[in-house]
């Protein structure tokens, strides 16, 4: 049974207006004895992670139709991944210069609700920069994380469309990232700047989706992205001031030509993909009024 003299008044008050009130006490009480049983298998920040205030725990059972063994499960899972799998490899500085000014991946928004918004840029890298963003956006999934995490509210996850990848693998492929090494409480996930012609296809994005999420799905003219961000809170390239690093620390990454040559590749086979990508933009982008897309690579 758990004591809960141990959890904090503000927590018991809302375990006791869930559904199962004894269910969310029974998930505490079974995560907080397996980590103390296994401390060597679990990050200390995200151990403090799971009992930071009510949302984590009930968002598990949830997901979980409030099966406890099955959210207990979960939240194991999703612990040993991030314990066994640190994006501590990750040096944003060694991304080219002029991927970073894409803004593809940003962890630190935050919508009119004061929810935490995890960013993605639907742009696909070159081929053989692919596996290496992935990464990137491993250490970016555990950054939003962090932020998620010190926050009671269920945070955002937006993908811009505007310029639409040939495939949706990397929209499904940054889901099934989140969903390893984030927890499952999700307010929305918003589908930014696909025309309606192929929203039908957007639709195809919840076949991605677990169950639980499938209804979190919506799709967001850009024109209407001020009812849901201060302008300052958009990505730099949409005309606001969210940046994933700072303009000092863009300098010293390297250009498309200086990353080709370290990895030992081809630099044609880079340029080839920014000239692709930034006639992509062009053709995509749509400027508004309120919302001016920032022309990129000039």
């Amino acid at each position: 049974m758990v004591i809960q003299e141990d959890i904090a008044p503000e927590i018991i008050e809302v375990f006791n207006a869930s559904k199962y009130p004894m269910r969310c006490f029974d998930l505490w009480d079974r995560t907080k004895k397996w980590l103390a049983e296994n401390p060597s298998s679990v990050n200390p920040d995200d151990a403090l992670m799971f009992f930071a205030h009510s949302t984590p725990l009930i968002a598990f059972l949830e997901s979980h139709d409030w099966d406890t063994t099955k959210a207990f499960n979960g939240i194991k899972s999703i612990a040993k991944k991030r314990h066994s799998d640190p994006t501590t490899d990750v040096v944003l500085l060694d991304f080219p210069k002029d991927y970073h000014e894409l803004g593809a991946l940003l962890p630190n928004l935050v919508d009119k609700n004061g929810r935490p918004v995890l960013w993605v840029r639907s742009i696909d890298p070159p081929e053989l920069l692919y596996p290496k963003v992935m990464r990137m956006f491993a250490w970016v999934t555990d950054r939003f994380c962090e932020r998620v995490s010190a926050s009671p509210l269920k945070p955002g996850l937006v993908f811009d469309c505007q310029v639409m990848t040939t495939n949706f693998r990397l929209i499904k492929d940054s889901i099934t990232i989140v969903l390893q090494r984030c927890p499952p409480w999700v307010e929305y996930i918003a589908i930014v700047g696909l025309s309606s012609y192929f929203r039908f296809f957007g639709r195809i994005c919840r076949n991605f989706l677990p169950r639980y999420l499938k209804d979190s799905l919506i799709f967001i003219d850009i024109d209407d992205l001020d009812n849901y961000f201060d302008m300052k809170q958009l990505p730099h390239y949409l005309g606001g001031e969210t940046r994933l690093i700072t303009d000092k620390e863009l300098e010293q990454c390297p250009s498309l030509q200086e990353y080709a040559e370290k990895c030992g590749l081809e630099p044609t086979l880079f340029d080839k993909w920014r000239e692709n990508a930034h006639s992509k933009y062009m053709k995509h982008a749509k400027p508004s009024a309120k919302i001016k897309p920032i022309e990129m690579f000039t």
